[in-house]
């Protein structure tokens, strides 16, 4: 089933708590074709975010540089 601008809104939105611009919305739509694909990623750079609030949290000192 192909992407359509609602699921990438919808699940940008879902995922990464918030509103994806509208170029990306075109990146996202170009580059995946399907739900499946859009989900790993979005739900990848969440996992990505996340990652980098905890160690910046427990070392205060990378983030001095």
């Amino acid at each position: 089933m192909a992407l359509t601008t609602q699921d990438v809104i919808g699940y940008y939105s879902l995922i990464l708590g918030e509103k994806p611009e509208p170029m990306e919305v075109t990146y996202y739509l170009e580059t995946f074709e399907d739900v499946w694909s859009l989900r790993q990623r979005l739900e990848f750079i969440a996992n990505c975010r996340a990652s980098s609030a905890v160690s910046d949290r427990t070392h205060p000192a990378a983030t001095a540089q």
